[in-house]
């Protein structure tokens, strides 16, 4: 879309911020880019390069840690917090048990 329509856009929805157009641009740039690598290569080899995983990982953990927030139930700050950490230590918990234990095999 050129700009002006997202001008007239914007008239028509009161809410709408006019965004930028370089930096829709370079968001389409760096997209097409990580679209062009998977392409190249494996995905696999893709997610390694870029570190997907571990971002994936952490994106888990923080809605986790969001669901958490939801249902505190102490109104005053320090037990807030005291709640926030024992929840957290469970999450860290059970986050541990359901990790594996990998053990090399020896090939004879």
């Amino acid at each position: 879309m050129p700009l002006g329509d997202w001008e007239r856009l914007s008239a028509a929805l009161p809410g709408l911020r006019i965004l930028d157009a370089t930096a829709l641009v370079q968001d389409a740039v760096v997209r097409n880019e990580a679209l062009l690598a998977c392409k190249r290569f494996s995905r696999s080899i893709w997610k390694r390069w870029s570190e997907y995983h571990r971002r994936s990982l952490a994106e888990t953990k923080m809605i986790c840690v969001k669901r958490l927030d939801q249902g505190i139930m102490a109104r005053e700050f320090d037990r807030q917090v005291a709640e926030l950490q024992i929840g957290t230590s469970i999450l860290n918990r059970f986050t541990a048990l359901g990790t594996p234990e990998t053990i090399a095999v020896q090939r004879t």
